[in-house]
């Protein structure tokens, strides 16, 4: 597992796989390089025979505030937005064709595509003031 995220911490613990969304300034936002480490994280998961489960969960107390919104839509060049869309449909196809277990282990508010992406998992794990521990998983 040699990938260098910026926006994920990635933990391997046993067969479990987990990936802390690390974006805590801006409440975990997901901007186009964040989907990128997403899939990254979803075909590393993918093509590691060790893992049987990867689990999805967000550092400080946001799982994740949805799209970053701070990029000026007035400096947005068509190139970009394009690129952009396209990034959203393959972070989105991997979500649906991940072909371990996966699970979003909502720590805090969850909002946007962070609640779309968590839908698409095959647990949700939330509960008040939720603790990360996740040992209940490995």
């Amino acid at each position: 597992m040699a990938a260098n995220f910026k926006y994920l911490i990635i933990e391997k613990r046993g067969h479990l796989l987990i990936a802390k969304f690390n974006y805590p300034e801006k409440k975990n936002a997901w901007n186009i390089n964040f989907r990128r480490e997403i899939i990254s994280v979803l075909k590393i998961a993918t093509e590691d025979d060790s893992v049987t489960i990867l689990a999805l969960t967000g550092v400080g107390d946001f799982y994740s505030s949805g799209n970053d919104m701070s990029i000026s839509t007035m400096s947005l060049d068509e190139d970009y937005i394009n690129k952009t869309i396209e990034v959203l449909r393959v972070m989105i196809r991997s979500f649906f064709t991940f072909p371990k277990i996966l699970v979003a282990v909502v720590n805090g508010p969850c909002i946007g595509i962070a609640a779309t992406t968590a839908a698409l998992c095959d647990i949700i794990y939330t509960a008040e003031n939720v603790c990360i521990n996740l040992k209940c998983l490995y």
